[in-house]
């Protein structure tokens, strides 16, 4: 199943999200599998579902907290939220302080918002 998930991760990373679903199907049930499952709906417009999934990641114990709230951002600029989404990645930047793609979503989130003090520091 650690081979689909793989499998299935790289037809994201080359934007071939209908491809990676069918991969997902076969996977096992996984935290993981989810969050990728998640990312395909995200960027083929299936906005319910996306924010469905990723909202049930957020109130579990997910062991990709981290990214899960990342996704949730995602969804929520998506949805025009930008107040939501920096929310999101505020959290995110707290469980992994170091995370420089969190930070850099921060940063970007915050300048959308006229925070320019706050997305200098994240950056």
């Amino acid at each position: 199943s650690q081979l689909r998930l793989e499998w299935a991760e790289c037809h994201i990373k080359l934007r071939e999200y209908e491809s990676a679903l069918d991969v997902l199907k076969a996977a096992d049930s996984s935290p993981f599998k989810d969050l990728l499952t998640a990312r395909c709906w995200l960027n083929l417009g299936k906005l319910d579902e996306s924010r469905s999934l990723a909202i049930k990641m957020l109130e579990t114990d997910h062991p990709k907290k981290t990214e899960a709230l990342q996704l949730n951002a995602e969804i929520a600029l998506a949805d025009g939220e930008p107040p939501k989404a920096a929310e999101y990645l505020r959290k995110a930047a707290e469980l992994d302080p170091y995370n420089h793609g969190v930070r850099s979503q921060l940063a970007q989130v915050l300048g959308r918002l006229g925070d320019a003090d706050g997305s200098q520091e994240q950056t």
